[in-house]
């Protein structure tokens, strides 16, 4: 018995529109649907052959508090790249703000950039090398 891979990631939002539009155009995700569930609306975004990413209409819904990197609960999300310099020149580019600049991990020989997405998530974009 074993986990063969992430299915989804699911996120409340506070701005499900800016949400939606983050993942699209600055991660380069592909938008699948939109689902009206009476109260909530959910967003499905595919990042991979069988990752997606739920995202939850909470606007107006959620209490507010100060989300810390090391609080219990989410702490990050990592999507393996191809090419960590050709994501770093064009996340600047965009004006994403950056929480880690590209940094090299050498004890899990990894490269890395963390970048601060909408509703306080952290996302971290990595590369073997």
């Amino acid at each position: 018995m074993k986990i063969n891979h992430t299915h989804h990631i699911a996120i409340n939002t506070r701005d499900f529109e800016a949400s939606i539009k983050f993942y699209k155009e600055i991660l380069k995700m592909q938008f699948i649907d939109k689902v009206d569930l009476g109260e909530d609306y959910v967003a499905y975004l595919k990042y991979a052959e069988d990752s997606f990413i739920e995202l939850f209409k909470m606007d107006g819904r959620l209490i507010e508090g100060e989300l810390e990197g090391n609080l219990v609960g989410l702490k990050h999300i990592a999507f393996d790249v191809d090419n960590l310099m050709e994501w770093n020149a064009y996340l600047k580019d965009a004006g994403i703000k950056f929480i880690l600049d590209v940094t090299e991990v050498g004890p899990i020989r990894k490269r890395v950039l963390l970048i601060e997405a909408p509703d306080n998530v952290i996302v971290e974009l990595c590369e073997n090398y």
